[in-house]
């Protein structure tokens, strides 16, 4: 009797506890029925969709990067609101990697280095290459001093690559630095130092082609 008092006391408390704990087949896992956390927060984000263009970052602004031709036209490019990067001597490999890195943060970036006879077409062509699409490049020709009497002076041969390559796809633009002081000599008399006048044409002539707006005049 005592025994079959406990059978039926077992068999009470065991269907008391299922009516509790609902019952799950063995190969259930119960981690696959959690919802995922923040599974709410993620179907926003997708919902969202990319962060709107206003949002993105925008490429404003000119880069000026020269050798000790530009020291003389500083000043009047730093009143147009221009970014001047200037160097005694500037390397073309120096050149390069400066220019690949501000690409994404300026809308143009502007050359003018003489000091390095190695340039040649293919370091022009790989500076637009990385600072394409969406970034202009202005480039000026050159003008060296004459080169003493039986050696080779190499201002020809770089100024035919720059006016070749610059010229051959849509973001590039031609600063002929070269002829414009020949036309106008009183601008660079010295061959390194700019007047006045020259200083501020070069400017000019830098953000017209850079296609930058003009600067504010007070009023």
């Amino acid at each position: 009797m005592k025994r079959s008092t406990s059978v039926v006391i077992l068999a009470c408390v065991s269907f008391m506890l299922g009516a509790v704990v609902p019952w799950l087949p063995p190969s259930e896992d119960v981690r696959a029925l959690t919802p995922p956390p923040q599974s709410r927060d993620v179907e926003v984000l997708t919902a969202q969709g990319p962060a709107p263009a206003s949002e993105k970052r925008t490429k404003q602004g000119l880069l000026a990067l020269g050798d000790e031709r530009m020291h003389g036209a500083g000043e009047c490019l730093e009143e147009r609101g221009v970014n001047v990067h200037p160097r005694i001597f500037r390397r073309v490999e120096e050149l390069l990697e400066v220019a690949a890195s501000a690409a994404e943060r300026y809308s143009a970036i502007f050359v003018h280095i003489e000091g390095d006879e190695r340039l040649v077409d293919g370091h022009i062509e790989r500076l637009i290459a990385e600072t394409s699409p969406g970034t202009r490049v202005v480039w000026a020709t050159i003008s060296i001093d004459d080169a003493p009497w039986g050696a080779f002076s190499p201002e020809e041969r770089i100024n035919a690559s720059i006016r070749s390559v610059i010229t051959r796809g849509p973001q590039g633009r031609l600063l002929d630095w070269q002829r414009a002081i020949q036309r106008h000599p009183e601008w660079n008399p010295s061959g390194t130092s700019m007047t006045s006048t020259g200083c501020e044409e070069y400017a000019r002539k830098v953000v017209k082609l850079a296609g930058m707006p003009r600067p504010a005049r007070a009023s």
